[in-house]
């Protein structure tokens, strides 16, 4: 028998599980064409790089915020986060993101999660990936990098990396920590 993990936050949990397995498996997406740009206009040309789509949000529940060089945006299912961006929810809130590889990522209430790295090439499935927990619980369950490469993979919190084997898994980060 499984017994569920004593939280204040597995109700939220249980809600995102359920949501996400109503959804079927994630697939992985290739990456939009480069070179939309023209040489005349090399200040457009650096644009898309700069917010090249990392994941695409699938659920969301109550306030979360994407916070990058843009400036902060709330975001909605369908929305998509670049690998600059810092995603953080609300006390009550819960959300779910599924980056171009497949690998899912669900942040319960009151977290910040750092995008700091992601590369992937649908064509090899070569790529690599970096988040930073800043704080609050985060539960992952790795694509094509981690399954492929997980060297490839890295996931840091305010007092340790973490190394990921192609796995699911749960990470919480009971407060933030000041650099």
């Amino acid at each position: 028998m499984i017994k569920p993990i004593p939280s204040p936050a597995w109700p939220v949990w249980a809600s995102l599980l359920t949501l996400l397995l109503g959804l079927g498996q994630a697939r992985a997406q290739s990456t939009p064409a480069a070179g939309t740009a023209t040489a005349a206009s090399p200040s457009v040309a650096a644009a898309p790089a700069a917010r090249e789509r990392a994941a695409t949000v699938k659920l969301v529940n109550g306030p979360v915020l994407a916070r990058g060089p843009q400036g902060e945006r709330p975001l909605n299912s369908g929305d998509e986060v670049a690998a600059n961006e810092r995603v953080l929810t609300g006390k009550a809130a819960s959300v779910s993101l599924v980056l171009r590889d497949g690998s899912t990522l669900m942040l319960g209430p009151d977290s910040a999660l750092d995008l700091k790295e992601f590369r992937f090439n649908p064509t090899t499935n070569d790529g690599s990936l970096v988040l930073s927990v800043v704080k609050g619980t985060l539960r992952m369950i790795t694509g094509l990098i981690g399954k492929t490469r997980p060297e490839a993979e890295r996931i840091t919190t305010p007092t340790s990396t973490i190394g990921v084997l192609g796995t699911d898994f749960i990470v919480d980060v009971s407060e933030e920590v000041q650099p």
